[in-house]
């Protein structure tokens, strides 16, 4: 399940939660009890394994001309 990051509209809380349906853009703030919407946050990830390349997917082959 995926985590999502919500921020209160009273107190500017930001908090993060799991949540199992993405229709959800509203929860309750555990701090003061507002109402929190889901906000758009950055993430990071890492590609591992020995076939990708910093700018994509690499070819272990060389490509050539025809």
């Amino acid at each position: 399940m995926p985590i999502y990051e919500f921020m209160c509209t009273k107190c500017d809380e930001i908090h993060e939660d799991i949540v199992s349906d993405t229709k959800i853009d509203i929860l309750i703030c555990e701090r003061c009890g507002g109402y929190s919407r889901r906000i758009v946050s950055t993430f990071g990830f890492r590609l591992l394994g020995g076939r990708w390349a910093k700018d994509g997917y690499s070819n272990e082959k060389e490509k050539t001309d025809e």
